[in-house]
C-alpha cells in the first residue's frame, strides 16, 4: 500500500475474499473527513461492482471502474473547487441561447447538463467500463454524453488522460469532446490551474486541440475562449440546416469567476 496526503493506492490481492475487500472499501471510505482518492489495483469487475454497491447512496463519491486495467478509483468528498466547471458549463449553455443566440430554441431544448451521472459502456471496445464524470453535456434521448468535463485536484495527469481515452474511444464514439480542468498546489494557500481540450482525430484517437492557462491569469488580459463546434456539441442529433462547423466559444473568464468563488469558500486564492 502507498499513500500521500490525498491519495491511497493498494492492491486487492491482499484480501482473501470478495467480502473482505468490500468491507475494507466501506471502512476506508467511511473514515474520510476530507477530499481523498482511493486507487485499488488488481480488482476483478465482480469485486469492483460489489464494492460500489456497498457504498452507493451512503457516501459522496465519484468513481471509475476499469475492467481492462483491473482498477477501481474512488474520488471521495471532492473539493469544492472541482465544482467550478459545473456552473461554468451550465451558464455557458444558457448564454449560447439567451446571450449570443448561437443556439436556437429547438437546439437549446435538446441539451442538458448533468453532474455525477453514472455512464457504463454496453458495447464498443471498452464494454462494461464505468465512470461518473464531474460534468457531462447530454442531448435528449442519447444514452451517452457528447461532451464530458473532468476536474483534477490531486489525481495524476496520466490517470486523467487514460479516462479521456476510455470515454472518447468507448461508447462507439458518442463523446466528441473531453475537457480536463486541473488544479495545482502553489506556495501557501495559492492554487494554479490549466485546462485542456481533446477531440477525436480521423482514426478515432483523442488528440489535444487546445490548452490554456486559467490561473495565474495571463498578462496582458486577452479574450480567452475554448472553441468547439456545433457538430461536437450535438453529434448525430444536430438539427437539419444547422452547420456542423459553426464555432461555439466557452469564456474562460467566466470559469475564472467560478473558480475564484469556490477557492474563496475554501480559504484559498488563485495564483
Amino acid at each position: 500500500m502507498s499513500s500521500s496526503n490525498f491519495i491511497t493506492k493498494s492492491s486487492a490481492t491482499q484480501f482473501k475474499s470478495e467480502k473482505e475487500f468490500v468491507q475494507h472499501v466501506h471502512s476506508a471510505v467511511s473514515e474520510v473527513k476530507e477530499h481523498h482518492i482511493f486507487i485499488f489495483t488488481d480488482v476483478s469487475e465482480l469485486w469492483g461492482r460489489s464494492a460500489l454497491k456497498a457504498i452507493d447512496e451512503v457516501f459522496a463519491f465519484r468513481h471509475t471502474l476499469d475492467p481492462y486495467e483491473h482498477t477501481l478509483r474512488l474520488k471521495v468528498m471532492p473539493v469544492l473547487a472541482h465544482e467550478a466547471i459545473q456552473p461554468w458549463l451550465n451558464k455557458t449553455l444558457a448564454n449560447w441561447h439567451f446571450g449570443t443566440g448561437d443556439l436556437n430554441q429547438a437546439e437549446y431544448a435538446l441539451l442538458f447538463g448533468v453532474a455525477n451521472a453514472k455512464f457504463r459502456f454496453t458495447s464498443g471496445p471498452y464494454v462494461n467500463w464505468e465512470k461518473t464524470p464531474d460534468f457531462a453535456i447530454m442531448v435528449n434521448e442519447q444514452r451517452l454524453p457528447t461532451v464530458v468535463a473532468e476536474a483534477g485536484w490531486s489525481e495524476s495527469h496520466p490517470e486523467l488522460l487514460n479516462d479521456v481515452n476510455r470515454i472518447m474511444v468507448g461508447g462507439n464514439g458518442a463523446t466528441n469532446i473531453a475537457i480536463l480542468f486541473k488544479w495545482y498546489r502553489r506556495s501557501n494557500n495559492r492554487r494554479a490551474a490549466d485546462i485542456q481540450v481533446y477531440r477525436k482525430d480521423r482514426n478515432n484517437t483523442p488528440i489535444l486541440i487546445q490548452e490554456e492557462t486559467v490561473f495565474p491569469r495571463p498578462r496582458p488580459i486577452t479574450n480567452q475562449t475554448i472553441r468547439i463546434t456545433r457538430g461536437d456539441l450535438f453529434g448525430a442529433a444536430r438539427l437539419h440546416g444547422r452547420a456542423a462547423s459553426d464555432v461555439l466559444s466557452l469564456d474562460l473568464e467566466l470559469l475564472r469567476d467560478e473558480g475564484t468563488r469556490m477557492l474563496h469558500i475554501m480559504g484559498l486564492v488563485p495564483a
